[in-house]
């Protein structure tokens, strides 16, 4: 059956065929009126809404990972602090009847740093110097005398030599 042979529609078409001009003009801007709400409420709004949801799950998903960025530094610094607490009180128990002088030869071997002169220095540490030595080696191997041996850099001097990347060096370690 063809829509425009249904008896309703036909009644309706002839009703505004005998409309006047400014009625048919009234019919046509209501019509046209009535089209935009549907598409304003139907398809317009609801992809606003959307899109403005959208943007505020974006938001606090930026102030979430704002605030992760701020935490996570300072986790991983508390687990570093915990984990070297935890190996340095292991290591002193480990190494608590090695004598200091033993530590600091074993760790210097263990880094190829050269010690030129060692001294003890009372009964609760040692002095020890060294010229010419690679800096990063050197700070590798006062890190590894506190985390494992649980000694204590109380002094230390370092001084720049003429050869790039080597220094002069005069620490004190304790217990």
């Amino acid at each position: 059956m063809n829509l425009l042979e249904n008896e309703q529609i036909l009644k309706i078409t002839d009703q505004y065929q005998q409309l006047s001009g400014r009625d048919k003009l009234l019919t046509q801007f209501l019509s046209v009126f009535v089209i935009i709400c549907i598409a304003f409420f139907f398809i317009y709004k609801p992809s606003v809404d959307a899109k403005n949801a959208a943007q505020l799950k974006f938001t606090q998903t930026q102030k979430i990972y704002r605030d992760i960025q701020k935490i996570v530094p300072q986790i991983l610094q508390a687990r570093i602090n915990a984990s070297n607490a935890a190996k340095t009180s292991q290591s002193s128990i480990n190494n608590k009847n090695k004598s200091m002088t033993a530590m600091v030869n074993d760790s210097s071997k263990k880094f190829s740093i050269q010690i030129s002169k060692s001294s003890a220095d009372g009964s609760n540490g040692i002095s020890i110097s060294g010229n010419d030595q690679e800096f990063d080696k050197l700070i590798r191997f006062m890190g590894d005398l506190n985390t494992t041996y649980g000694l204590n850099i109380d002094t230390y001097n370092i001084k720049e030599t003429l050869n790039p990347g080597k220094v002069d060096y005069n620490i004190k370690v304790t217990r």
